[in-house]
């Protein structure tokens, strides 16, 4: 008898005893069998897609975030325009940026909190999400308030709604793809599974 092992990215195993990693099916087929051992379980896929640290929970952590940010926003601008008297533009971006400041904090400290950093890391988010997400939600934000209110009429805090709702995607996906990355994280080598057939 001769054995002839073959490696298979993905899973492994081991050779105990002198037999092979599979067994033949009743049927007699020579038809490998792998293990099944070390698979990842459907509770673990579950908390993965769901559990903290998922794209779905930090979904949810970032709209309540947006939430609170574009009451931040309201409030200041219903202060500068509706109480101070400043016009339309210029209060939308002192605005924005205060409501920019208050979301990366809490994006740093919850949303994000499974990709910690240090005092120089943090630092460098802040310049990124500025430049991602408060460069265009102060340039996007600004040219739509000005669209909607100016040309069309529309009441200002309405106006602030619309862009807030258009600007939430890509920010989330700058955050995500861009700001709060895992600086120099390294890929975990694939195991391999080890095939034994026998030949007569």
């Amino acid at each position: 008898m001769t054995g002839d092992t073959t490696a298979i990215p993905g899973r492994s195993t081991s050779d105990v005893g002198g037999r092979g990693a599979f067994h033949l099916p009743a049927g007699g087929t020579d038809e490998a069998q792998p293990r099944t051992d070390g698979n990842v379980s459907d509770r673990t896929r579950v908390r993965r897609v769901c559990g903290p640290g998922s794209q779905a929970s930090r979904v949810v952590v970032f709209a309540i975030v947006g939430i609170a940010g574009y009451a931040v926003q309201t409030a200041l601008l219903w202060l500068l325009v509706g109480r101070l008297g400043f016009a339309i533009v210029p209060a939308t971006l002192l605005a924005t940026e205060a409501a920019v400041l208050h979301n990366f904090l809490w994006h740093l400290r919850w949303t994000w909190a499974d990709r910690p950093a240090g005092p120089k890391a943090a630092a460098g988010r802040l310049v990124r999400f500025n430049v991602s997400n408060g460069g265009f939600s102060l340039v996007g934000g600004a040219a739509i308030m000005a669209l909607l209110v100016d040309a069309l009429g529309v009441h200002y805090l309405l106006a602030n709604l619309a862009s807030v709702l258009v600007v939430s995607i890509v920010n989330f996906l700058a955050s995500d793809r861009f700001v709060f990355t895992r600086p120099g994280q390294a890929e975990a080598p694939v195991p391999h599974t080890t095939y034994k057939t026998t030949a007569m």
